[in-house]
């Protein structure tokens, strides 16, 4: 089984999956660098059809401001992750939730969150 192409266990595994949810970083995932930022057509087609399965929760995340992904994506059925979590939109709703109130946010945060994370990738093989 460890030898089987990473793409066809993935196959796999979507299809005997009963439910899926599927997290895409719109600038660093899905869009490729020196491509114009507005997701074409083939794109949003290619969402509106993973969208379209019952089974499956998509949902785009981005750093993005909120207006900004809800011009592009806010006519399909997905979740919206707006501005590295500050405001998230789930698929069956039309509200956005703010999970804080931005004066709330303590600076320099990021640095102990990265000191964690570098824990972690050391302690892993």
């Amino acid at each position: 089984e460890y030898f089987v192409p990473h793409h066809q266990r993935v196959l796999t595994q979507y299809g005997q999956a009963k439910t899926r949810l599927i997290l895409l970083n719109y600038d660093r995932t899905i869009r490729a660098a020196n491509t114009p930022s507005q997701p074409d057509a083939g794109l949003l087609d290619c969402l509106s059809a993973l969208c379209a399965d019952p089974s499956n929760f998509v949902y785009i995340v981005s750093d993005r401001i909120t207006p900004q992904l809800l011009a592009w994506f806010g006519h399909l059925h997905m979740g919206l992750v707006a501005e590295s979590g500050y405001e998230i939109r789930h698929p069956a709703q039309t509200e956005l939730v703010t999970l804080t109130d931005k004066t709330e946010v303590e600076e320099g945060w990021q640095e102990r969150v990265r000191s964690v994370m570098e824990a972690c990738v050391e302690n892993t093989d």
